[in-house]
């Protein structure tokens, strides 16, 4: 496993989601050239915070220029009890 994110946004049964990502191999991918590996720096458990995050505290969000919001407090998977806004 590459990266793991729980979800800090709970459902009606009080669970929230996992979303991982797997590394897959270059092959699988033939078309494109192989790209340069680069190590990533572990991070500083004593604060837990990755090259760009917000600083801690209660205001900890960060815009990230050419992103959408999908609203306040959305994850990006549709709960099974909300309804498509259609227009």
């Amino acid at each position: 496993m590459v990266w793991e994110y729980i979800s800090p946004y709970k459902n009606t049964r009080n669970a929230n989601m996992v979303y991982r990502a797997y590394r897959v191999p270059y092959e699988w991918v033939p078309q494109l050239p192989r790209p340069e590996e680069k190590a990533i720096a572990p991070l500083d458990i004593a604060d837990f915070r990755v090259p760009g995050a917000a600083p801690r505290g209660a205001h900890s969000i960060v815009e990230v220029t050419g992103t959408i919001s999908y609203g306040d407090g959305a994850a990006c998977v549709a709960r099974t009890d909300e309804k498509p806004n259609i227009e």
